[in-house]
């Protein structure tokens, strides 16, 4: 159950120059001057409009956009920014090659601007794990730690750690590393941050075989991108959370989960997922002893298969 890191869009915002959204801070990164280049503030906003909604690859072409205009521009603030995002997008889509020749130009861009560029380098370390180097990426972390780094940046790198550590084997690292996250967290409202640590930790009760502490940690996490508006990774939670309540020995809780999960992505018009999701439920109900209540999920599932017009339902 390994997760890819989200990260923070780089933002071009109208007079307030560069920011990192969900990062809790400035970038540091310069000031254009407001409304300097209209086309170029109109195609970032949109395209953190298209990330937002989680259209990720309508997101890449344009900040794509966007990063021909920086360059033709010669401004390495709206490069460094514009840059980093199209890299983050094509990550997310798992093109690895493009992300990284996006991170190599942001990269560039930054060191003339003297910018720590934090996000780059996160995304970076998030990479060469990606391609086991965990050593390369851990390198960059370690790097990272001696950094001024605002809280919430904080909290990423401890989280990114202790999933680093629990690849690898290490527990008890990924314990002190989460616990380092949720110091960092402590009476913050950062829905997105607080979702990671308790993904996080859900992933460490799993490893551990603990499936019902790992369900609360992933309900949590559910809970949280709810809070946050976050739908869909809501239901990729909710996912998580039913696998853990099955293993858990609570089909019930599990059926209910996997439901709401194909809800929320029928919803948003991720067909697949949702039939995934209602058939992973049908065999949950197969470890339902209490009938009324297995034939009334049954019901739910039925409504599903109406609204996605094709989602077949096998006898249970």
């Amino acid at each position: 159950m390994r997760s890819a890191y989200r990260g923070c869009v780089l933002s071009f915002a109208l007079g307030v120059g560069l920011f990192l959204v969900g990062c809790g801070g400035p970038g540091g990164a310069g000031r254009p001057e407001p409304y300097s280049d209209p086309y170029f503030t109109r195609v970032m906003t949109s395209g953190h409009a298209a990330f937002e909604r989680g259209d990720i690859a309508r997101a890449a072409e344009l900040y794509q956009r966007a990063r021909v205009r920086a360059e033709r521009a010669d401004r390495d603030d709206w490069l460094l920014a514009s840059a980093y995002n199209a890299a983050l997008a094509h990550h997310l889509l798992g093109d690895s090659a493009r992300a990284r020749e996006g991170l190599s130009t942001a990269q560039t861009a930054a060191l003339a601007l003297d910018d720590p560029a934090v996000d780059v380098r996160l995304l970076f370390a998030e990479l060469e794990w990606n391609d086991q180097r965990v050593d390369a990426a851990w390198a960059l972390l370690e790097g990272l730690m001696d950094a001024s780094l605002t809280r919430p940046h904080r909290v990423q790198v401890h989280s990114l750690r202790a999933l680093i550590a629990l690849d690898t084997g290490d527990v008890e690292q990924a314990r002190q590393e989460i616990a380092a996250a949720e110091h960092q967290l402590r009476r913050s409202t950062a829905w997105r941050l607080r979702a990671r640590v308790a993904e996080v930790n859900g992933r460490i009760a799993w490893r551990e075989a603990a499936s019902a502490q790992a369900a609360a940690h992933f309900d949590d996490e559910a809970y949280y991108y709810q809070q946050d508006g976050r739908f869909e990774d809501r239901a990729r939670a909710q996912l998580r959370a039913a696998e853990a309540h099955l293993a858990a020995d609570d089909p019930m809780t599990a059926v209910d989960r996997y439901l709401r999960a194909a809800r929320h992505f029928a919803a948003g018009d991720e067909q697949v997922l949702a039939l995934q999701s209602a058939r992973s439920a049908l065999t949950g109900l197969e470890r339902v002893e209490d009938e009324a209540w297995r034939s009334a999920q049954i019901e739910r599932v039925l409504q599903l298969k109406e609204k996605l017009k094709q989602v077949p339902v096998p006898d249970v």
